[in-house]
């Protein structure tokens, strides 16, 4: 026989056991979105690499329009906010040399500046700097005989 105090006994426990199934629902719930997105989450939260990666361009004489030369780099992480870059650069097709110079973060550019010395035939000591804003890499170069500027864009990335 129910009678009332039955019944309200029996709606308790119902009741009650339904507050635990919607908790640890819910528990399930949330644990599976953060199972499913966190690595995401993580993903999202690290800025990609302004600077890593193949740069193609030229390399002009003073104020030239026309470039003077190929000038590519190569450019690799060497820690947070620093990198190294290696630039290839041909010469009037007589010679191709290899530049590296260190590059740091100012501000929301990757800069990079130093010097090298190519040797008195080739023009001496030269001083390079420049920077990089989105895909474009540009800069300024001096040396006691050519001075002038290059510009290298972002390489695309090979198909995979």
């Amino acid at each position: 026989m129910i009678t009332a105090a039955t019944l309200k006994r029996e709606e308790y426990e119902s009741m009650h056991m339904m507050k635990n199934i919607g908790r640890f629902g819910a528990m399930s719930v949330l644990s599976a979105l953060i199972f499913a997105l966190g690595p995401g989450c993580a993903l999202m939260s690290e800025a990609p690499d302004p600077a890593s990666g193949r740069w193609e361009g030229h390399w002009y004489l003073g104020k030239a329009t026309q470039p003077a030369g190929v000038l590519n780099a190569d450019i690799t992480s060497t820690g947070r906010d620093s990198w190294n870059a290696v630039f290839y650069a041909e010469f009037g097709g007589a010679a191709t040399y290899e530049v590296r110079l260190p590059g740091h973060r100012d501000g929301e550019r990757v800069v990079f500046e130093g010097e090298i010395d190519l040797g008195a035939a080739s023009g001496g000591v030269f001083t390079w700097s420049g920077g990089i804003d989105g895909d474009v890499f540009s800069g300024v170069y001096t040396s006691r005989l050519p001075s002038g500027t290059f510009k290298l864009e972002r390489a695309e990335a090979a198909p995979q």
